[in-house]
């Protein structure tokens, strides 16, 4: 009876600190997402000016992971910009992460927006989803 009250208060705790674990994944890159957003953002690149398309005209029953989902195909359709490229690859590469629960997201080309615009209500939405 002890070894299998010690087997399952074992499970127990291998489960609790797995749950945190993940929590505290999704927070990191989320942390991540802003900072480099806060990078990008700071810098004066002309690339500001390009064109994205724009994911945040009809956000109704959208998720999150939605939206993480649909940001990471807009800017991965943007051409190279060699001032802020290295920050951009770090934020795709954070918003694919958070965008993960769904891998198949579909986004309208029917606007598009400034980059600057784009990360700006990027950089709001995600600070949103963190201090929820």
């Amino acid at each position: 009876m002890l070894k299998f009250m010690i087997l399952i208060f074992s499970i127990i705790v291998c489960l609790g600190s797995t749950v945190v674990r993940t929590m505290n994944s999704d927070d990191q890159t989320l942390k991540e997402i802003i900072n480099t957003l806060t990078h990008i953002t700071k810098r004066q690149a002309a690339c500001h000016d390009k064109m994205v398309l724009d994911i945040f005209s009809d956000m109704t029953h959208q998720t999150v992971s939605e939206t993480f989902c649909k940001a990471f195909k807009a800017l991965k359709n943007i051409t190279p910009c060699p001032h802020i490229q290295h920050d951009l690859q770090k934020l795709q590469m954070n918003l694919r992460k958070a965008g993960e629960k769904t891998p198949t997201c579909t986004v309208n080309n029917d606007s598009e927006i400034q980059l600057r615009t784009f990360l700006k209500h990027l950089m709001k939405f995600s600070k949103r989803t963190y201090g929820h």
